[in-house]
């Protein structure tokens, strides 16, 4: 069963105050955990969306692989995010199984409702 928390995969400290404000705003429970522990947390809250830093990892397809392999199958979305000009972390995680990669600069802008239509749709 998927939980209403969401969990971010990322290691900069202003991207994580920046994604748990809006988080916050969005009315929904963020856990922030480094990339080493991504998987095993995932694997412990099934959450309903998890959210990654793409240069959070030095693996990104072993990662996005690892947190695909932690949900149980159709549930839980892995969104990923990147710089727009680091296309090549984009196409190694959309190749990896990431559900959708945003540049940086359309993160905030598409976050927040997200967020909330997933939390709406959470048991």
């Amino acid at each position: 069963m998927k939980s209403s928390t969401f969990l971010l995969v990322a290691d900069n400290l202003l991207t994580t105050t920046r994604i748990s404000s809006t988080a916050s705003a969005a009315g929904v429970a963020m856990e922030v955990v480094k990339a080493e522990l991504a998987a095993q947390r995932c694997a412990e809250l099934r959450p309903a969306v998890v959210v990654v830093d793409l240069e959070a990892a030095p693996d990104v397809t072993g990662l996005i692989i690892a947190l695909r392999a932690a949900l149980e199958p159709g549930t839980g979305r892995v969104i990923g995010f990147y710089p727009h000009v680091r296309t090549e972390l984009r196409d190694a995680a959309l190749s990896a199984g990431l559900d959708e990669a945003w540049p940086r600069s359309a993160l905030q802008a598409r976050l927040e409702p997200m967020l909330r239509a997933a939390a709406a749709s959470a048991p």
